[in-house]
């Protein structure tokens, strides 16, 4: 059995989220509901969800 280590670190600041891993930095922004991300690797990402059901639909849109 092998161990890897993660690191992950997010901060809120109002409807902007910013998230830094051992892999870089990404931003996200948005409500419960909705949410625009924008990747580490530079790609963008929409995330529409159904808060409390665990139910979610995602769109990578590229770099």
């Amino acid at each position: 059995m092998s161990w890897k280590f993660h690191f992950r670190r997010s901060r809120k600041i109002g409807p902007l989220r910013i998230t830094q891993t051992q892999n870089g930095t990404s931003y996200s922004f948005g409500f419960p509901g909705a949410r625009y991300s924008i990747r580490q690797n530079g790609s963008r990402q929409i995330t529409l969800s159904i808060p409390g059901t665990g139910l979610s639909w995602t769109k990578t849109l590229g770099k």
